[in-house]
């Protein structure tokens, strides 16, 4: 009898094992964390796909990606900082901070990208470098709403021209916005909206072709 418990006693730990082994790997896909929490995610291998959600004050999120990949992250909180670093085609990321002080630094570089980052909140800042090595279009679509808040954003390459339509659609809303944007060559279409909060004060746009003020990667 004893022979016989013990090897029911052996296969039931195996399968056990073999399950908590399977909810892991499925949880790989859905990292949630909360509070102070750093978190570095990186791909080098085509079609990984990423969701980052962090509650809190301090965060740090960053992504790095090669081939092509999918990525959101959500910071809910003040004072976090996002980064998305992706090379290759047909790259998706999005980005979202919703509270204050928080800074969203994205980087792409291929062909048929797409860039959302959203930012709801005051003293923000967006960092945004897109360069196309080929004639399959890339799109950005940067967001802030509330006081203070910053984009600087960065459209190189050949594949903006030949769309017809924007391929970079920036909209701030409140007060004390400043925009800079960089784009090489100039004949790249984009389009800025800001829209004055309840005071209507201080609104600030520069376009220029010079990458000498523009910030450098993490």
């Amino acid at each position: 009898m004893r022979p016989n418990c013990l090897i029911f006693a052996f296969i039931s730990f195996f399968l056990l094992s073999w399950q908590l082994h399977g909810q892991e790997l499925q949880s790989e896909r859905e990292l949630r964390l909360i509070t102070n929490q750093i978190i570095s995610t990186s791909g080098v291998v085509s079609g990984n796909e990423a969701l980052v959600r962090q509650i809190g004050d301090r965060n740090d999120s960053r992504a790095i990606q090669e081939g092509q990949n999918s990525l959101s992250i959500i910071q809910e909180g003040n004072v976090n900082f996002g980064y998305v670093d992706q090379i290759g085609s047909q790259n998706q990321a999005n980005l979202r901070q919703l509270g204050s002080f928080n800074e969203a630094s994205l980087w792409a570089i291929g062909q048929n990208i797409s860039i959302n980052s959203t930012q709801e909140g005051n003293g923000n800042v967006i960092n945004a470098f897109l360069e196309n090595n080929g004639s399959a279009g890339r799109t950005a679509d940067l967001v802030q709403l509330g006081n203070g808040n910053r984009i600087d954003i960065a459209l190189l390459g050949n594949g903006f021209i030949f769309s017809g339509v924007p391929t970079a659609e920036v909209r701030q809303v409140g007060n004390q916005h400043t925009l800079e944007a960089i784009i090489d060559p100039f004949t790249g279409p984009i389009s800025v909206t800001q829209n004055p909060g309840a005071n209507g004060a201080g609104m600030s746009l520069n376009i220029s072709t010079s990458l000498f003020n523009f910030q450098m990667r993490r």
